[in-house]
């Protein structure tokens, strides 16, 4: 029951947010970092990054699956080039839950294995250096589950049940036989999955042929592209098949939908929304990484998406899970990050892309995402975009940093170096990255140096390695046509150094607001500007685009004017405008309010009584008197004080 609630909740925030236009960006940033971050069954599948086993060519897997029983039955076939320098055997995770029955070469032989602490090893001692290699494993058993779990069976909110994978980022061995090494993908698989009568399975690549001919059905799913082992995933149940295809600037693209029969007239609902989305990221980007297969969505029971190559899964069609699933497709599954301490290169990306999109066709939503991102990091002081300890899988998939912080860092990146070389450097990484498929932190910071002919480092090592925030200070005054504001920078978490950054300010004035960017260096700077207007207030990071904390203080000098002054000044009707030095008076001065806004004019007596009509209402304590002499403009602060009587 709380699950079905749960869901139902969901979809009514779903409808709701159809219904209004708006989005609760930092909900949705939650609901995927949790959903993607699927809890490690078995501590021990964490084993070394970098010590490579043999590197899987193809993977052919047959699986039989049924939403009845949570249980799987099969065998995995490994093809892959004996490198002897990598040693005697191959070595693969698997869980200790699961029963190995044998394992045979392509031959049928029967080859050693030992199946012990998750992990399987294989003897691989009567072959040959160099020798293709076909390994087939026959195992079974019922997957752990994790309670998020990497092989689930959950029911819909209409009590059919259904299988799920999602094995990011440890997941795999949990159900399959799959490598050890991090840093390797498989050039291809064919995935055959046997089901129920009736029932469908969705997967990775395009779907080869369903044999209906017996009691069970068999899918075929072959992939021809390379695919990291997290990527494989299958569905299976009852679903409702939508299919379409999108023009992308390379080719038609096939567009295949798994959907619970309850549901179909919602995804038809949302359908239009998805061709402008593919094909924004396919222009912005590379074309579409696996544009001679398929894309799709395989709907299943659990909050969130999860971006499996070709057929992203996901509870429902909400806008802003499409594009971030979508949008991994190049950045997580073309280009993967070379390590969990990376995983920014896959999430923050991915995050960011749907600010984009939003930018491109929602841009009030745009400025509601910077807006809601930068409350929700600014919330807490510490924490690093780069995950230190990859054995938390809560670290790895932080909504507030891996996802949400990076994507504002990369929004700031984007200001600092502007979007030609933005934009060409995203590009550039997914074209010199996509052939070894890897990527880490210090890879991306060279393609963006090279692309802006800039130095970065320092950018770098503030906001993806170090910990916090700016904050800054502002203070400042006026003197007639002078401006004086001084800003002091200190940062959130004490051990980190101070942030470089390009801030925007926003000058209020009487006659308009001016928006000006500095470049934030030290920790005090001070600077003066010539102006024409009286400034009101200043305003650090207006637009939302800078991840900094201010804090303001208006110091006001009670003569701003060497040649003139107010008495009594506070009032609260009548004062009297004093040349200190025998000059003219003027006829008339005019009454602006804290906010720049005009709230009268006035007439000047001989003696200098300015008479203040106090029908109008003050927005603020802090007005001003303005009048101009002979072509200058004079400026004196005016103290609003309802207690003064005269």
């Amino acid at each position: 029951m709380k699950g079905l609630v749960a869901y139902l909740v969901g979809i009514a925030l779903f409808y709701s947010a159809l219904i209004q236009g708006q989005i609760n960006h930092v909900g949705l940033t939650k609901e995927l970092a949790a959903s993607e971050s699927r809890l490690k069954s078995i501590q021990e599948f964490i084993l070394d990054e970098e010590s490579p086993s043999q590197s899987t060519i193809h993977l052919e897997a047959y699986w039989k699956l049924s939403p009845a029983q949570r249980f799987i039955d099969g065998y995995v076939k490994h093809t892959f080039l004996y490198d002897a320098s990598k040693g005697s055997n191959i070595r693969l995770l698997l869980s200790d839950e699961l029963e190995v029955d044998s394992v045979l070469s392509s031959a049928g032989i029967s080859l050693n294995f030992n199946h012990n602490e998750n992990k399987l090893e294989v003897d691989l001692l009567q072959f040959a250096d160099g020798e293709l290699i076909q390994v087939e494993i026959y195992y079974h058993g019922e997957p752990p589950s994790s309670g998020f779990g990497s092989f689930e069976i959950n029911q819909s909110p209409y009590g059919r049940s259904y299988i799920y994978t999602l094995s990011e980022p440890y997941g795999s061995g949990d159900w399959w036989p799959c490598p050890v090494y991090r840093n390797s993908k498989i050039d291809s698989i064919d995935v055959f999955i046997e089901t129920p009568s009736g029932m469908l399975a969705a997967g990775n690549g395009l779907l080869q042929s369903i044999d209906s001919s017996g009691v069970s059905w068999i899918h075929h799913w072959k992939h021809k592209y390379r695919i990291a082992p997290y990527l494989i995933s299958t569905v299976v149940g009852d679903y409702f098949v939508r299919s379409d295809t999108v023009n992308l600037r390379e080719a038609s693209l096939p567009i295949l939908d798994y959907v619970y029969p309850e549901e179909n007239s919602i995804w038809e609902e949302t359908d239009p929304r998805f061709p402008p989305m593919i094909q924004f990221v396919d222009s912005l980007l590379l074309p579409y990484p696996f544009s001679n297969e398929k894309y799709g969505h395989a709907q299943f029971p659990w909050s969130g998406g999860m971006e499996h190559q070709t057929m992203s899964s996901m509870r429902n069609p909400d806008e802003t899970l499409k594009i971030h699933e979508l949008a991994h497709q190049w950045f997580g599954n073309l280009v993967t990050c070379g390590s969990w301490s990376d995983i920014w290169l896959n999430e923050g990306f991915a995050t960011y892309l749907t600010a984009v999109y939003f930018e491109r066709f929602r841009p009030d939503e745009f400025e509601k995402w910077k807006k809601d991102q930068k409350e929700f990091i600014l919330s807490i002081p510490g924490g690093s975009i780069y995950v230190s300890d990859t054995n938390s899988v809560t670290d790895i998939f932080s909504g507030r940093l891996s996802y949400s912080k990076a994507a504002m860092v990369l929004h700031m990146l984007r200001n600092q170096i502007g979007d030609v070389a933005f934009f060409n450097a995203l590009r550039n990484y997914l074209t010199e990255f996509s052939s070894d498929g890897f990527a880490k932190t210090v890879d991306f910071v060279y393609i963006v140096e090279s692309a802006c002919s800039c130095d970065l480092q320092q950018f770098f090592q503030n906001w993806i390695f170090e910990q916090g925030h700016a904050l800054v200070s502002v203070n400042w005054s006026q003197n007639l046509d002078v401006l004086e504001f001084e800003l002091t920078q200190s940062t959130s978490v004490n051990s980190s150094d101070l942030k470089i950054l390009k801030l925007p300010v926003l000058l209020q004035s009487d006659l308009g607001d001016s928006l000006i960017h500095i470049d934030l260096t030290e920790s005090t700077q001070t600077f003066k500007m010539n102006v024409d207007f009286i400034c009101t207030d200043i305003i650090i990071d207006p637009k939302n685009d800078v991840l900094v904390e201010s804090r303001k203080n208006h110091v006001l000098s009670a003569d701003i004017s060497d040649d003139y002054l107010l008495y009594p000044n506070p009032s609260s009707t009548d004062v009297y405008l004093i040349s200190k030095s025998g000059l003219e008076l003027p006829k008339k001065v005019s009454v602006y309010d804290g906010n720049g806004k005009l709230q009268g004019e006035f007439e000047v007596s001989t003696d200098g009584r300015v008479r203040l009509e106090n029908n109008f209402s003050w927005s603020q304590s802090v007005s001003w008197l303005v009048f101009i002499i002979d072509n200058k403009r004079f400026s004196l602060p005016y103290l609003k004080n309802k207690q003064t009587s005269f």
